[in-house]
């Protein structure tokens, strides 16, 4: 199996594709029209800088990263539905390449970040997310961060 990560390029076809996988990965049925707002649109204008995951050349896995108070923001990280049984840890395999190569997103910002966080939107990914270093900023925050 041969798995590479790549940037994604910010076409509204992209922006179309990687925002349908999201919801395929969420469970979500319906399509997408373009014209409706989701994450089109910072896709496009380059708000958020898109590293996919890919699997014998199939994207497979994504995430969108943002510059949020000068922090490697992570807004979604995603894997779709019939990778996610397979056990390659796609998700996490792919945020720890992007953490690893922060260079990369500091030269996409114009930024420098000593942390990343994110907000895991539900308790039950929160151990995924501890699992790679990421803690709770205070105890009644809903934000989790690392150095790096």
């Amino acid at each position: 199996m041969d798995i590479k990560y790549k940037i994604m390029k910010n076409t509204p076809e992209n922006a179309l594709y990687v925002e349908r996988m999201r919801y395929r990965a969420y469970g979500v049925q319906k399509l997408i029209d373009p014209t409706e707002d989701d994450f089109m649109e910072e896709i496009i204008d380059g708000s958020f800088l898109v590293f996919l995951c890919l699997v014998d050349g199939n994207p497979s896995s994504a995430c969108y990263i943002s510059n949020f108070n000068a922090t490697l923001f992570v807004e979604y990280l995603f894997t779709l539905p019939e990778y996610q049984s397979k056990k390659l840890y796609l998700g996490k395999q792919l945020l720890q390449y992007i953490l690893d190569n922060k260079v990369i997103v500091e030269e996409y910002f114009h930024q420098k970040f000593k942390k990343s966080s994110l907000c895991p939107g539900t308790n039950n990914v929160i151990p995924f997310y501890n699992s790679l270093g990421y803690q709770r900023e205070r105890q009644d925050s809903v934000i989790l961060s690392k150095k790096i």
